[in-house]
């Protein structure tokens, strides 16, 4: 089997090629090109770009709506600061699954 390199513009136009481009934001598709190189620097095993997988597996949303599918309420009830509430939810998040701020009030997250 051959596995090619995948580029930063490979990985990020993968997901129109595919009818996913609605699923991530430009942010959060180099984000995610940035966490499997990394993951595949560590391991040394070549990644091989699968963007229907990867949209199974991870999910962009607003702040608001991971309070609301996660029931975060509790934890973010006494901030009034918007990036403290974001640092809140992320490291709520981190503490089940693996997560990023990715721009503006959206979080990139690992399905759990």
């Amino acid at each position: 089997m051959i596995v090619q390199a995948v580029s930063e513009t490979m990985f990020i136009k993968e997901f129109d090629i595919v009818g996913r481009e609605d699923n991530f934001s430009f942010e959060a598709r180099r984000e995610l090109f940035e966490y499997f190189n990394s993951l595949s620097d560590d391991t040394g095993q070549p990644f091989e770009l699968d963007a229907l997988a990867i949209c199974c597996d991870f999910s962009e949303d607003t702040v608001d709506d991971i309070i609301e599918n996660y029931s975060l309420h509790d934890i973010v009830q006494d901030i009034e600061d918007d990036e403290d509430t974001i640092k809140r939810i992320v490291e709520a998040l981190n503490e089940q699954t693996i997560a990023w701020h990715t721009c503006g009030d959206k979080i990139l997250y690992q399905n759990f």
